[in-house]
């Protein structure tokens, strides 16, 4: 991983839908965060960033990560506006089909373009699906 940790500074936060029982995952990073490159550049438009997960059984360590790409599949993506130093996205989902089966793990990978890609990926004990029929949470 050669992304600057101040990427770490991530916030995914999982909100629950309306009563047509859809389910929100809205992504943002936390704003005024300073995001750099390993070479102490400012991130810049070549970052994007996705949420997703991988296939059942799978769990991405060091060692396996040739087979990352293969096993991941993505549910949402943007990229990083380098004006508002913001990234953002809401993604919405009306059934926890596999992978994206409920109370599993969520990830979010970053990367660059180029020769020589920059990339992270980041989870939480937190970051877990929600689940897609459950309306408005009740007070």
């Amino acid at each position: 991983m050669k992304m600057n940790q101040s990427l770490w500074s991530l916030s995914i936060l999982l909100l629950f839908a309306n009563p047509a029982s859809v389910a929100k995952v809205f992504w943002p990073n936390i704003p005024y965060s300073i995001h750099l490159m390993s070479d102490d550049q400012a991130f810049d438009a070549s970052v994007s960033f996705e949420i997703g997960t991988f296939a059942p059984g799978f769990v991405p360590r060091l060692s396996n990560r040739s087979q990352w790409a293969s096993k991941w599949t993505v549910i949402d993506r943007t990229t990083y506006n380098s004006d508002t130093k913001l990234f953002a996205s809401m993604v919405q989902f009306d059934s926890n089909e596999v992978p994206f089966v409920a109370r599993r793990r969520a990830y979010m990978w970053g990367s660059t373009g180029g020769v020589e890609p920059e990339w992270v990926l980041a989870t939480s004990g937190d970051w877990l699906w929600p689940e897609a029929s459950i309306g408005l949470p009740t007070v």
